[in-house]
């Protein structure tokens, strides 16, 4: 049951930005800006390899909370991040008018690089295993984004398309951050009101 709430985590990663982003571009009619090759890639490198892998190997920790509570817990403040980074990505390349192809490339590596450290956070604590999986997924995203560009629809960028990465690339990290460290205070700000409710509670006369 952990192993599988670590992969469900990598799944509802995206499926938190999939369906926000999809609302946000049908109502303000912005270009939905990856195609389903470059989804495929993230999807294999971020999700399927490492869900299989996650999802297979022994463990014998136990059981601590509910699982779908557990998932999005974890899941939630990563599919922000994609989405405000993407989101940030789309309208930067609006205004300096990059090519809707550049974009789709833009997204496509913010969304690799987002997923792989989600994978990096589920990884932890380290073994073996998953060092090697880690570096391996690294490789993996280096060389079918240089080597195999047709296949996933990538494009090559112009300066301003690689500022744009550049800026929102580094900005991943720390957005991640933000949001985690976002989701715990308020969860904590619950389990403290919760915890004053039930002493606040007058018991019942036998």
């Amino acid at each position: 049951i952990n192993n599988i709430e670590r992969s469900a985590t990598l799944f509802l990663v995206k499926n938190i930005f999939s369906f926000i982003l999809a609302i946000i571009t049908l109502i303000f009619t912005l270009p939905y800006p990856v195609t389903s090759a470059q989804m495929s890639l993230v999807s294999a490198l971020t999700i399927g390899i490492p869900g299989f892998i996650l999802a297979m190997e022994p463990n014998t920790s136990l059981i601590k909370g509910k699982f779908l509570s557990n998932v999005i817990f974890r899941a939630l403040p990563a599919g922000l991040t994609n989405l405000v980074l993407v989101l940030g990505a789309i309208l930067f390349c609006l205004v300096f008018e990059v090519a809707e192809d550049m974009m789709g490339t833009i997204c496509t590596v913010i969304l690799c690089v987002v997923g792989l450290m989600v994978v990096h956070r589920t990884c932890k604590p380290y073994n073996l295993l998953r060092k090697a999986m880690i570096i391996a997924l690294v490789i993996g995203f280096g060389v079918c984004v240089l080597m195999l560009p047709e296949l996933f629809t990538i494009s090559k960028l112009d300066l301003p398309a690689g500022m744009i990465l550049a800026v929102f690339a580094l900005l991943s990290w720390p957005t991640l951050v933000v949001f985690c460290r976002a989701q715990e205070k308020i969860k904590q700000s619950f389990d403290s009101l919760r915890s004053h409710g039930k002493h606040a509670r007058p018991k019942r006369a036998k």
